[in-house]
């Protein structure tokens, strides 16, 4: 029998030099990976290892001190350059408990919110402003002195004359007036206190109700509005003009007093706020359900021009507080400022409010995807957009319609999210329906997602000098925290970040272990079924004492397969050929410890044998 004559089996070579980073889903694109860690997006089109991190150290006489606070930190954020830390209990300034400033409301929602060279704390409504001498000092937002035995009179700004008793009150001025003497004029629709001169009655200007009490103007600052009540009949509001420890200068509507003495209530509101962020030199806010009086409200609030402590300013000018009532129902779920305008987010709506004062704010409320319940920490702006967690995934939103960003990771559900943004990525750090944290980060010039390891815990993200710190809490112990740098590469990192002027204090960085990565491919295919794959060849380039290592998961039952295993001792690129089982389809598992950057995988194939004729 003759049979016939077989061809050459001709060779291929397909080059993959393209890496699409983290597709954890079905369908994963030839190029891109199931799974991975410690890669980085932002190397695109090559397959990079992320650089490694360090970690911030203080030591005094050789022995390291951490960052420490009394109870677990509740928010961080930078401030004029520093580190800036609440506990449960109180804030931390560069590293120093800031006096007399104590939390007593919910830490879940804990917000620092930077206000020029001060710092607000929301819901608190602490506002710290440096003293004549630099020192923090504190001005309450919100504060009530109940049942304050008082001393009781009017007089003039400190300094200027005494203090006087009106001598007497009336619809008519006294019969017997004498030059000096004071009269309150209660014919009008509001009283007026007039001074007896040369020429007659005249108003008198600049004269203040005064209270003289223990402790009376210890929580007040010059400026605030406050409300006052048990002297007269009604609760009426003033303004503090002058402030001391044991004495109080009101400015306002003059009224008939009771005595020298009254027992009085003193205090001043602040609307209790969902979330709360910085625009325009105001403190913006939200609130759904019960206010401070007990009624139930779905409204937005704005503080008083350049004053974040005055919320209830309405005096008809442009620097007055803001207060606005929705009719989208659902509880806030986030706000954000981007691109000139404010954001506040429910799971189901999107309100856009515009503006530069009171009469001319607008309101816009767009029915769309908005920030998820309890993902309120996963919104960030990044290149005038605002990135958040909603019910479908990571979302953006620019202005016109929400839209993913995150079908890449369509096989993960994410809880207890915490997100920044720094250098044209966004970083999330999250824990998985496996129970595992992770960090994740999207690159959004290329749109790539990659994934690390957040085996430290990160708890917040912190941006000082332009840098991205991970704030995370000592496994041994949750009063102390790590503080560390995400790119370890910037040979000029600052090291004093904690400002704190110590000079027995030596300052540093520990980095960390070169970081180990892996990478799982999707489905590869040789062709239509008629090619198989018999050799694979790594173009890549290792640093000094890296390892990388390959293996192959060709289509049946076969298991994994260890292709190869290379150790680096001079740093250079280089090509590793290895040769493979006979298989259509496969996947690639990479590992390797250290820097690594894989430039491609290519693939060399044969057609497989046909014989004509047989079975004819």
């Amino acid at each position: 029998m003759v049979y016939p004559m077989q061809n050459h089996l001709p060779r291929r070579r397909q080059t993959l030099d393209r890496f699409y980073g983290l597709e954890h889903r079905a369908d994963v694109r030839e190029g891109a990976f199931y799974d991975a860690e410690n890669l980085r997006p932002d190397a695109w089109p090559l397959l990079r290892t992320r650089p490694g991190r360090k970690r911030w150290t203080q030591t005094v006489n050789g022995e390291e001190l951490p960052i420490e606070t009394d109870t677990p930190v509740t928010a961080a954020a930078e401030v004029n350059g520093g580190l800036c830390l609440c506990s449960e209990t109180g804030v931390y300034l560069n590293g120093q408990r800031v006096a007399d400033c104590v939390f007593d409301m919910r830490p879940e929602r804990r917000q620092i919110l930077p206000f020029g060279r001060n710092v607000f704390i929301s819901p608190d409504g602490k506002y710290i402003t440096p003293d004549e001498n630099g020192a923090p000092r504190v001005r309450h937002a919100a504060f009530c002195k109940r049942n304050v035995q008082v001393g009781l009179s009017y007089g003039f700004a400190p300094g200027i004359g005494g203090d006087f008793m009106y001598h007497e009150a009336g619809d008519t001025p006294p019969a017997n007036p004498y030059s000096g003497m004071y009269w309150l004029d209660t014919g009008g629709a509001q009283p007026v206190l007039a001074h007896r001169g040369d020429d007659g009655w005249e108003r008198a200007e600049k004269v203040y109700l005064i209270l003289d009490g223990a402790g009376i103007g210890d929580s007040a600052g010059a400026g605030d509005e406050v409300f006052l009540s048990g002297v007269g009949d009604a609760e009426l509001t003033y303004t503090a003009a002058f402030v001391q420890t044991d004495r109080l200068w009101l400015a306002g509507k003059y009224q008939t007093l009771p005595g020298l003495t009254a027992t009085v209530t003193l205090g001043k509101r602040i609307p209790l706020l969902d979330h709360a962020v910085e625009h325009n030199n105001r403190i913006w806010g939200c609130r759904y359900g019960e206010n401070g009086r007990g009624e139930f409200v779905n409204e937005i609030y704005a503080s008083a021009l350049g004053d974040p402590t005055v919320w209830e300013k309405y005096d008809g000018g442009a620097a007055d507080s803001y207060c606005v009532s929705l009719g989208c129902s659902g509880a806030f779920t986030g706000v954000c400022a981007v691109d000139g305008a404010l954001l506040f987010f429910k799971e189901n709506h999107i309100i856009r409010v515009t503006g530069s004062m009171p009469s001319e704010y607008t309101v816009t409320v767009l029915p769309a995807r908005g920030v998820a319940e309890g993902a309120e920490r996963s919104l960030a702006t990044l290149n005038e957009r605002a990135y958040y967690q909603s019910q479908t995934g990571v979302t953006t939103y620019d202005g016109a319609l929400p839209a993913s960003v995150a079908d890449a990771l369509s096989d993960y559900r994410f809880s207890s999210v915490a997100a920044a943004a720094n250098n044209g990525k966004y970083y999330m750090a999250a824990t998985a329906q496996d129970g595992l944290r992770r960090l994740f980060v999207y690159d959004s010039r290329s749109g790539l997602w990659q994934k690390e390891d957040d085996g430290m815990g990160i708890r917040f993200f912190v941006t000082l000098g332009g840098r991205l710190y991970y704030l995370c809490a000592d496994p041994d112990n949750g009063n102390r925290s790590v503080l560390i740098l995400a790119d370890g590469s910037f040979a000029d990192a600052p090291e004093d970040l904690l400002h704190c002027g110590d000079h027995s204090r030596e300052f540093g960085w520990t980095a960390e272990a070169p970081p180990e990565w892996f990478a799982l491919s999707g489905p590869l295919d040789t062709g239509n079924g008629t090619k198989i794959l018999r050799r694979l060849v790594f173009r890549l380039e290792l640093a000094p004492d890296s390892f990388f290592s390959a293996s192959i998961l060709p289509d049946g039952d076969g298991g994994e397969i260890p292709l190869c295993r290379v150790y680096r001792q001079k740093p250079g690129v280089f090509s590793v050929p290895v040769n493979t089982p006979r298989c259509h389809s496969y996947r690639l598992r990479l590992r390797g410890k250290g820097a690594c950057t894989l430039f491609s995988v290519t693939a060399v194939t044969e057609r497989t044998g046909e014989v004509s004729g047989l079975g004819e």
